[in-house]
């Protein structure tokens, strides 16, 4: 039976109405639940600050819809610059580290120069199987292996870049792919915190939610809104203090709600950093970070100067929750 991709360039939408797709000339990005694989199809390159925002949305992409297999269609125009090449590949080798993806497939138009045929093969070497091929069903029959041939009247659904999770994940949840729940914790009152913690306490404000897990030493720093400078501080030295007094030994700081910090608040958190950390029990530090290339350039800044300080800690940036949780509690 032969595989054909006739819905995938105009994959469904999910929901009772079919909302507009996103304006976009550089990618479209569609996905199949049943095979868990996220196609992208490159239309054209064109500014270095465009390609890497549209690689850092398609890695977003495969680690919230936890893809396990992705197809890109790259054109045969394919001509990026060797200091964007090596981003590329040392960004795609860090977000997807971490997450569910096995095999990624990428397609070369026949036209592509030799050149940058070799510059894509070596973005083989990553910590799933990755291969190139010039034909897609032969692509197709690598990534899918025995299921190839149940995958001919598969629909795909379409996936905004932004990857609006209130539009895709309707759709998952009724192929049975539901998410899954977070357990409820207990609330407190952030200025009244008791000095004998449970085993399980969320301090709650409007602006950020710390949770704190004695028995699995772990704090979870998850910002609700982009806070003021006087929020940021306070919600940061408030985690830092608990993460001091109750030796935990893993934290999970989700920023993508943040929004951009000022140099201010950066100049702030790195001194206090410093300060601070040699006083903690730290072992592992997890990052969710936003697509936003502002935040991501800032977050570099910041993790490089506390390198600087030879902090003892791993750390790691992730672009889903689930990812990030799943590194910190491996032991």
């Amino acid at each position: 039976m032969s595989t054909t991709f006739s819905n995938v360039h105009l994959p469904k939408f999910t929901g009772s109405k079919s909302p507009q797709a996103p304006a976009t000339d550089i990618l479209s990005v569609s996905y199949c639940p049943h095979h868990k694989l996220l196609y992208a199809q490159w239309e054209r390159f064109t500014t270095s600050a465009e390609l890497r925002q549209s690689i850092r949305l398609l890695a977003r992409a495969a680690a919230i819809l936890k893809a396990e297999l992705i197809l890109v269609e790259i054109p045969g125009h394919y001509n990026v610059p060797e200091q964007d090449r090596e981003w590329a590949k040392k960004f795609m080798y860090d977000a997807l580290k971490y997450t569910s993806i096995r095999r990624v497939a990428r397609l070369a138009a026949t036209e592509m120069n030799h050149a940058m045929r070799h510059a894509l093969r070596s973005l083989e070497e990553m910590p799933y199987e990755a291969q190139l091929f010039n034909d897609r069903n032969e692509a197709l029959r690598w990534l899918l292996r025995e299921d190839y041939v149940a995958f001919s009247n598969e629909a795909f659904i379409r996936v905004p870049l932004q990857v609006n999770l209130k539009l895709v994940r309707p759709e998952l949840k009724g192929r049975g792919h539901a998410t899954v729940p977070v357990a409820q914790s207990q609330s407190g009152n952030p200025t009244n915190v008791t000095e004998t913690l449970p085993a399980l306490i969320s301090i709650e404000t409007d602006f950020v939610s710390i949770t704190l897990d004695k028995v699995k030493s772990l704090m979870n720093i998850r910002w609700k809104k982009a806070p003021h400078s006087r929020q940021y501080r306070y919600g940061m030295l408030k985690a830092a203090r608990a993460l001091i007094e109750h030796r935990l030994e893993r934290l999970l700081l989700n920023n993508q709600r943040l929004g951009v910090l000022t140099l201010e608040d950066q100049g702030w958190l790195i001194t206090a950093a410093q300060q601070m950390l040699p006083k903690m029990n730290l072992k592992k530090l997890a990052v969710i970070t936003s697509s936003d290339s502002l935040q991501q350039m800032s977050s570099e800044h910041i993790g490089n100067k506390l390198k600087q300080a030879a902090v003892n800690y791993k750390a790691h940036y992730f672009l889903s929750e689930e990812d990030a949780l799943g590194w910190l509690t491996m032991d």
